[in-house]
Formats: structure tokens, sequence, C-alpha cells
């Protein structure tokens, strides 16, 4: 397993000074950004206060969640209300940094922040505008959403997996998004590439549909040209044979594939049969396939009598593509993997010892690296609106006081060039210099944070109903939690001058109103 710096600057890779704005969210987006950015790209992220949605997805470590940690890493990370003046304010100097803007609103949204591309390109001539959509930027559903497991439906590929007596099946990953953020990154590289030649920009747009649909094979060719309509035939491949799935003798399944004329007469061999490839019935792709029951039972039989590691070891060693199905545990402890350093360890700042998958295209000159941990939400604001965009710390406080940014939370190394004056303690906000006031960080409530604070309180505290930390799920126990909600608002005051009315618990009596 490689291991990884913490925070580097982007200074090498085939894409390096090719500077990034990535305004997109869960996994198509953010994954393409990522790309990008392993081969050297600045991108920043830009994430709505509090940050994207997707952050509070599970599985989580810490807190914190690996469903976004996996595809925003590289990344410099700002937070950033795009639906204040201030914040659209900001966003328009962010894009005039940019060589490229990543988005994966619907449709019409870039246009309702009034960023189309004709104000993009305006504010920065020749620049790149890569949207990614459910259904593109065109065609009668472009207003629609689309969604990962909608477009495995919409696109035909669930109806191709799984046996006939199965439902539609979808895959175990969310293939879509994944196929789109590499077509994404592709379009995007192109387009910088043929920039060099018209010093003109345009927009990359790619939809999901599209993408998925891309990846269908012969299955829509064979069914619009010859009329075929494509079956379902579970692990096995319905172009040749032998090549599906057996079980061996401990339990495990090894996959072989041997259906061309070549690794047939090998496969032959190893079984003991070398008189296989004369039998009409399996002398060819044809007969094979036809004979494919028959065929398959032989090669059973002869995977059932030993383990699937010692299988896997004689077929290999025979030259006959074939391969052990692994669980998650068992890839992840793959030589071959490891070899090609595909798992690379980072630290990260609250999640401490993290473990990603490594760069996938290995360049042998100019080759990509992974630089940067997943960032905290708003984890570089000082280091980009003050040291990228010049922004001087008066400046910066009245836009968290306006709430268009908000200070990161989560621990900050001191040292680093992003980490306030008070990095030293994770909890310390900033104070505005005309009131010396606290500005609060917006913090999202969780339930065990109610029920620790729930757990804390007396029973018998003059309220009609005291909190028991036993009914601190029950909707009984609501005035715990509007106790709990009204401390927690009232640190926030100072971001929203003027006088505000009392919030009250929801008992109405006098008894239970919140202190």
């Amino acid at each position: 397993m490689s291991q990884s710096q913490g925070h580097v600057s982007p200074v090498s890779g085939p894409l390096a000074g090719i500077r990034i704005l990535d305004l997109s969210r869960f996994i198509s987006g953010p994954m393409c950004g990522s790309l990008l950015a392993e081969m050297g790209a600045d991108v920043i992220k830009v994430e709505r206060p509090g940050g994207e949605d997707s952050r509070h997805l599970g599985p989580a470590l810490n807190g914190m969640s690996l469903y976004t940690m996996n595809y925003n890493r590289n990344k410099r990370a700002v937070t950033l209300n795009t639906r204040s003046e201030q914040g659209r304010a900001v966003l328009s100097r962010l894009v005039a940094w940019s060589d490229v803007v990543i988005e994966n609103y619907r449709p019409g949204t870039m246009e309702q922040m009034g960023l189309g591309y004709p104000q993009l390109d305006a504010i920065k001539p020749g620049i790149i505008l890569t949207s990614v959509s459910g259904f593109g930027q065109t065609g009668p559903y472009k207003d629609r959403g689309l969604f990962d497991f909608l477009a495995q439906a919409m696109s035909g590929l669930m109806s191709l997996n799984g046996s006939e007596e199965d439902p539609p099946l979808l895959t175990g990953v969310f293939i879509t998004d994944c196929v789109a953020a590499i077509y994404a990154a592709f379009g995007t590289a192109v387009a910088l590439f043929e920039r060099q030649r018209s010093g003109k920009g345009q927009v990359v747009d790619v939809a999901l549909l599209d993408s998925i649909f891309s990846c269908m094979g012969t299955a829509v060719p064979a069914y619009l040209m010859a009329g075929l309509m494509p079956e379902r035939f579970a692990n096995r491949d319905p172009w040749a044979a032998p090549a599906t799935v057996f079980a061996a003798k401990d339990g495990a399944s090894l996959l072989v594939a041997a259906g061309t004329d070549p690794l047939f007469v090998r496969l032959s061999q190893v079984l003991g049969m070398p008189g296989l490839p004369s039998d009409p019935r399996f002398n060819s792709i044809e007969s094979r396939v036809a004979n494919r029951v028959e065929l398959e039972s032989m090669v059973a039989d002869w995977v059932r009598e030993r383990d699937a590691e010692a299988a896997y070891e004689t077929l290999a060693d025979a030259g006959i593509p074939c391969g052990i199905v692994a669980d998650v545990p068992s890839a992840v402890r793959n030589p071959q993997l490891h070899a090609r350093e595909m798992l690379v360890e980072m630290q990260h700042p609250i999640v401490g010892r993290t473990v990603q998958p490594g760069v996938t295209v290995k360049l042998t000159r100019t080759p990509g690296a992974i630089r940067m941990a997943p960032a905290l939400v708003g984890e570089h604001n000082r280091d980009v609106y003050c040291g990228l965009l010049g922004l001087s710390e008066a400046e910066l406080v009245v836009l968290q006081a306006s709430g268009a940014i908000y200070r990161p939370f989560g621990p900050i190394d001191p040292a680093s060039p992003e980490a306030p004056a008070s990095a030293g303690n994770p909890r310390s906000m900033p104070t505005a210099a005309a009131s010396g006031r606290p500005i609060a960080r917006r913090r999202r409530v969780s339930g065990s944070a109610i029920r620790r604070f729930c757990a804390k309180r007396r029973p018998g505290s003059g309220r009609r109903e005291p909190c028991r930390p036993d009914r601190v799920t029950s909707t009984d126990c609501t005035n715990p939690t509007d106790r709990f909600r009204r401390r927690q608002s009232r640190t926030r005051r100072a971001r929203y001058p003027g006088p505000r009315p009392r919030r009250r618990c929801s008992r109405r009596s006098e008894a239970s109103r919140c202190d």
C-alpha cells in the first residue's frame, strides 16, 4: 500500500497550471474534478454553507462521510452561498480565475444564477463549462431529474443483468455516475486541448443516460440491425463458451473464460481431454455455444475436485484467463492491486488514517498523484478568499457575518497557510471587528447530541413532564429538544442583526417555556 502526502500544492502532472472550479455534488461531477486533479489541475470545490448534501450520507467514520471523501480528494474546499448577492459576486471572481467550471445542476440552473455559458465566457474568455446532468442539455427530458439507478433502468442495462428467472437487476455500484464522470473528464481534457488551437472555450455536455447507454455493447446494434432480442445469461458470456462461474471444492467460485479456439485447445489439455477440439459438438465457437450446458458440466466437474486457488494457478499457468470471484476483503488483498499502487494511504485531520483507490491512469513521464486528503467543509476559505482572490481580513469578516461564507468546521493544522489565527482551538470562532461578538459557525444538530443533552438534565425541573433518558427518542419528549436547539441558536444571533421574536417550545404552558 503506497503512502501519500498530506497537503501539497499541485505542482506536477500533465494538467499542472489548469484551474478548475468545481460546483458539482454527489458522484459524477466531483469524480470528474477529482480525476482532473489527480493529473495536476488545481481544483477548488465550492459547497453551500454547511457542506454539500452527500457529506451527510453514510457510511461515515468519526462523523465524516466516506461517500464524499472518496470523490473529493486533491481539492481545496470553500463554502459559498451562491444565492446571496455577496456570494454571487465572489463566485464571479472565482470564475475569472478558472479555466474550467464543472457543474451537475439541472439544465437551466446556471442560467438562473446568471452564470450561463455566455456570461461565463464574458467573465473569462475561453472558459470551458463541463455540465453533467441526467438527460443532457437538450431533448424532451432535459428538465427532468435522473439518478444512477434510474439511468440503469432506462438505458436497458437492468434488463441484461441476472438470469431469466430473476427480475431486472441493478449493478452493485453506481456505475452510471462513474462512467459519466470518466466521459466528463475526457471531454474536458479534449476541450482544453482544442482550446490551445483555437483559443476558444465551449460547453462539454455529458448526460448520465447517454453515458451508460454507450456501454450496452453489441446488444443495441444486434437488435437494430439483426432483430435479435437480447437474453439474460446470468454469469455467462452469451457469445462464447465455456465462459462462466464454476464452484470449487472449498466453496469459492472461479470464473473461467476460454471461449476462443486457441484458449479451448489449452483448456482441453488441462482437463485431460485433448480430443475435445476435434469433437463436432465443440469444434467451433458456434457449436460450443449451442452445446454449452454439456461443455460447462465437464469444466465444472474438474473445478469441483480442486480448491479455487489450486484451480486458478493451474489454469493461469496454462495461459487460460480465469479469476477467483473475490469479495471486498479478498479484493483489497490482491497483490496485483498493491503492486499497481491502487490503494493509497493518507492522513486526514478527523478520520486519521484513510485508504482510497489510487490513480488509475499510469503515465510514465508525467504521472498523476494523490496530493491532498479530502478537505473539510470550508477548510480552505482563508487560503482561497484571502490568498487567491486577495480579500482583506475585514472583507472576509463581512462575508462571514452576511452568511455568504462560513468558517471551517473541524481541526486544522495551525501551521498550514489556510489556518486562521485561532486554529489551535477548533471550536474557536472569529469575532466581528465592529462588535467584538463571536460569529457562530453553522452546526448540524444531530440526534445523538440532543440525547446527550437530554441525558444530563435532572428530572422534575419545573416542566410539565420531566425529560428522561429512556424517552429522549419519544415524540412526548419535545421540550428538551426545543431547549437544546434554542441554546444552539443563541450563538448564531450575531450573524442576524436586529430584533428576533422569542421562540417557544412545543409545549404552550408558561412552565414549559424555553429558558
